[in-house]
């Protein structure tokens, strides 16, 4: 009986409840596991992102990492990739294209840095169907591309080819940028041959020729003569330019507004007066103590 008793007893004492809670993760988790993922390397984290199949839907990505959407904001106008030149392939840069359709400018490439993007995903550009501002800094570019970029991108306006390499085969393709108002192909091969193919484009109102070396007064000068819509001309360190391609660009350009002849050895006092006397709302820029040397070293 008493042992009945007992389990009696034992039955009728009140069980504690455990209550379980579920822990919601806090804004200050999801964040610190966002900084997390945002220390993994670079290559590896666009590697993930190149993976997850519902690329068109960010905020599958967008809740994982911060970083993505601060480098390459989603439908942003302007991109510049100057910084993250050297990690850029060509995966890395379809995915670019793909998350911002609506690009207007693009910068891309670096001085002394080898792009891993070959010419194959530099013609991922094409489908920015809105790009008005193309830059390549040190590009290696080849007149196939150029045509594919021309044939799609019909809106540029602005092209930058500093350090591209550009040569005279690559300047056939050119003109096919029928709305460009700005090239610069500083630094580059070119020769007066080149030149030949921008003398139709008569909507070209700056030109950066600085440091091409192998132009001289006979391609500049035929040149001026068919392009007099120019209201800004750089041809700091052309040492073959002489005071023929002033009396030239005082002749015909009376749209000028800005001359740069910095470095240019060949040209003498005479010719500076002939541009003030012939020009005279045209600002000179010229230094006869400059050389190309300097130029390398500060970049």
């Amino acid at each position: 009986m008493k042992r009945g008793r007992e389990e009696r007893e034992e039955e009728t004492v009140p069980v504690k409840k455990i209550k379980i809670e579920q822990k919601v993760p806090s804004s200050s988790s999801s964040s610190h596991s966002s900084s997390l993922f945002d220390h993994l390397p670079f290559e590896l984290q666009c590697r993930i992102f190149s993976l997850i199949s519902g690329f068109n839907t960010p905020h599958a990505y967008l809740l994982v990492n911060r970083t993505w959407n601060l480098l390459f904001p989603q439908n942003a106008s302007s991109l510049n990739l100057v910084k993250y030149s050297e990690r850029i392939d060509d995966d890395i840069l379809l995915r670019i294209c793909m998350r911002s359709p609506l690009l207007e400018k693009i910068t891309l490439g670096k001085r002394g840095v080898h792009l891993k993007v070959t010419q194959k995903g530099l013609a991922h550009l094409s489908s920015l169907s809105r790009l008005k501002s193309l830059n390549f800094i040190s590009c290696e570019l080849t007149r196939d591309t150029l045509c594919i970029l021309a044939k799609k991108l019909e809106k540029v306006e602005t092209m930058n080819l500093t350090w591209c390499e550009i040569t005279d085969q690559c300047m056939e393709s050119v003109p096919l940028f029928t709305r460009l108002k700005h090239l610069s192909l500083q630094d580059s091969p070119i020769s007066d041959n080149g030149l030949v193919w921008l003398e139709g484009m008569h909507l070209l109102s700056s030109l950066n020729f600085s440091f091409c070396a192998s132009i001289t007064d006979k391609g500049v000068s035929h040149l001026i003569r068919s392009v007099k819509s120019l209201k800004s001309l750089n041809l700091s360190g052309c040492l073959e330019v002489t005071d023929v391609t002033l009396r030239q660009i005082g002749d015909n350009l009376i749209k000028l507004k800005v001359l740069h002849l910095t470095g240019c050895k060949n040209i003498s006092m005479d010719g500076k007066n002939y541009i003030r006397s012939s020009l005279p709302d045209c600002k000179v820029y010229s230094d006869s103590n400059y050389t190309p040397f300097k130029r390398r070293i500060f970049v």
